[in-house]
């Protein structure tokens, strides 16, 4: 659907800015462009979440700087990308966490 196909090219689930400290646990996001987005978030923990049929799961845009990323027991599935990181990350951290139908990770 046409209508669809536009919509999700410009939506954005969670959009951080700015904040010091966030923990996102047991959300689902799913059919948008960006799932999570983080720029300028010193600590950011991701547990229990899952992402799905979405272009980007968790964006760390380019002009961002992060100083830890912690993704935990998480599901990535049918995403473009499962996790993009083009700014800085002092420390990232995945573990436990499950990437299916990703095309980059």
């Amino acid at each position: 659907d046409e209508s669809l196909d536009k919509k999700l090219s410009t939506t954005t689930c969670v959009f951080l800015q700015n904040v010091d400290s966030a923990n996102i646990v047991k959300c689902k996001f799913s059919n948008s462009r960006l799932c999570l987005a983080s720029c300028g978030c010193n600590i950011l923990i991701v547990e229990g979440c899952q992402f799905m049929e979405s272009s980007v799961g968790l964006h760390i845009p380019q002009t961002s700087c992060i100083y830890d990323l912690k993704v935990n027991d998480s599901t990535f599935e049918s995403c473009f990308d499962g996790i993009l990181c083009e700014g800085i990350a002092e420390k990232i951290v995945i573990s436990n966490s499950v990437f299916v139908d990703v095309l980059n990770s």
